[in-house]
């Protein structure tokens, strides 16, 4: 090549900020002509010295090769995909198994490609930011990127059969706030597979040691069991928001141990957000060699921890299993006062026909709250609530509404009390009313009036009313019934207000004017 070549290639490749190699290259740079690029005389010390974004998906995976001359100093965000993506955590993409039948993690030709190159990110791109992954992994995967001391954001989709104490040696980017962990196929066999590895997984939960003290946001989608072992791998300690994604069939035992692990030792949490997606099959239970926390003690670990989260201001607890929708909904009753910041709760129950459950399940149900909860709970304790999803008992909507506004007579409420905590009314703005099972009997329009009176009390800011399960129709008569009544309120009010101003006073009941 002569210089004049390089001038033109220099001129131009500054300008080059973001690459993207989403597709099958026309033209493939075999493996001995990219070395001889990198070894022709005048070439430039960086190919590219302003890119700043590399995205490589896995149609393009086959120019792999080219990380090693589009490295460079300004580098700070690397997207390497050399399989398919997840999404549906428990459909496993059909190229993950075949790349598990032609090669090994640790003999794959993608992953040793970007073994060799990790070295250079690390000393040739000081300023890399973010890095993105989804391939096959292996021990010295983690080792080296253990080595990007800079990194601040990692996304992980393990697409090996791997144990989670290979999450050990993911330990060394200390600057990282955000770190996603998708691993369908991880396990916690090794774990637990002894008592000298129980017994370190029980002093894990006292171990204060912090390997993250950065870390503020963590996302991992993985099976039920194996949740608890990465929860000892990687002991985040100061995080603000927490995505647990859980695969199984629902067992209260590895879900109760899962929320107070974490949240034991996370009580600044800001953000929750729990999701179930059923399987039909679960992590096996793990060898017994050392006492688990017995199910209750597991439950009860649980719900100290949600309790002491008092910082949460958005909870999502969504598509979860109808095996665990009763101790979810006591779970979040009990803890729920204690979450002065609470602005957005969503509680969502997954069942394959909302409105056929099964007799022997239907005790599931017996935790989910009235509509007196309301303002028992949401109107009495959460106090800055803007929106509502929640599931509720409406066996007998009617009576427990009624049975409310009775003893609210008897009883009336502190108005000044009223006024002081809620100057222009209850913040609440949107309300979902989620309903697995509903009523044995037909709903008349008494029970909708009274519902709608009801809700106009304590919410009066209310916009939108909807419903989920069995009594939708019902959901939307009351949005009606609610936006009709403000109305007539608020024409009541213009209407007194434009009397006053002309002298005189007119009842709105029947009209009757005086002045």
């Amino acid at each position: 090549m002569s210089p004049g070549t390089w001038d033109h290639f220099n001129y131009y490749t500054p300008l080059i900020r973001q690459l993207d190699l989403r597709a099958r290259p026309d033209v493939s740079i075999p493996t001995p002509c990219l070395l001889q690029i990198l070894t022709l005389p005048g070439r430039p010390d960086t190919f590219f010295p302003n890119l700043e974004a590399i995205t490589m998906s896995q149609i393009a995976h086959s120019e792999r090769d080219l990380l090693f001359i589009l490295i460079g100093p300004a580098l700070q965000t690397v997207n390497i995909a050399y399989s398919s993506e997840i999404h549906v955590l428990n459909q496993i993409p059909a190229n993950w198994n075949l790349l598990l039948s032609q090669a090994s993690g640790d003999n794959s030709a993608g992953l040793q490609t970007l073994l060799a190159a990790v070295p250079k990110l690390a000393f040739s791109s000081p300023h890399l930011q973010s890095f993105r992954y989804c391939g096959l992994v292996s021990r010295d995967f983690f080792l080296q990127i253990g080595s990007l001391k800079s990194l601040t954001s990692l996304d992980l989709t393990l697409a090996s059969y791997q144990d989670a104490s290979i999450l050990f040696e993911l330990r060394q980017p200390h600057l990282l706030e955000m770190l996603k962990l998708v691993a369908p196929s991880l396990s916690c066999t090794m774990c637990y597979s002894s008592v000298t590895a129980a017994e370190e997984w029980l002093r894990s939960t006292g171990n204060h040691e912090n390997h993250f003290p950065h870390l503020h946001t963590l996302w991992i989608e993985a099976r039920e069991y194996t949740h608890l072992a990465t929860r000892q791998c990687l002991k985040p300690r100061r995080l603000h928001s927490l995505t647990l994604c859980m695969t199984g069939v629902g067992v209260p035992h590895s879900y109760h141990l899962c929320l107070g692990n974490y949240l034991h030792q996370n009580q600044d949490l800001q953000t929750l957000y729990v999701e179930f997606i059923e399987s039909g099959s679960t992590d096996p239970f793990p060898a017994n060699p050392f006492a688990w926390p017995s199910a209750s003690e597991a439950a009860d670990s649980a719900r100290s921890a949600l309790a002491l989260c008092v910082h949460l201001s958005d909870v999502f607890f969504v598509n979860i299993l109808h095996t665990l929708s009763g101790t979810t909904a006591s779970l979040l009753c009990s803890s729920m006062p204690s979450w002065k910041k609470l602005k957005d709760l969503t509680f969502h129950v997954k069942t394959p026909a909302l409105a056929v459950i099964q007799p022997n399940t239907t005790s599931n149900t017996n935790n989910f709250p009235g509509l007196s909860f309301l303002a028992d709970t949401i109107w009495a304790d959460c106090l800055v609530l803007g929106a509502l999803g929640f599931e509720f008992d409406l066996q007998h909507f009617h009576e427990d509404v009624v049975r409310r506004i009775e003893d609210e007579v008897s009883q009336p409420p502190d108005h000044k009390i009223h006024q002081e905590r809620y100057s222009s009314g209850h913040p609440l703005k949107r309300l979902t009313i989620n309903t697995p099972t509903g009523g044995s009997q037909p709903v008349v329009l008494e029970g909708l009036i009274t519902t709608t009176r009801y809700l106009e009390r304590y919410f009066p800011l209310l916009t939108a009313v909807k419903g989920q399960g069995v009594m939708t129709n019902v959901w939307f008569t009351v949005k009606a019934l609610v936006q009709s009544h403000r109305l007539a309120r608020q024409h009541a009010y213009s209407q007194l207000v434009y009397n006053s101003e002309n002298g005189a006073s007119e009842c709105v009941a029947c009209g009757h004017t005086w002045g």
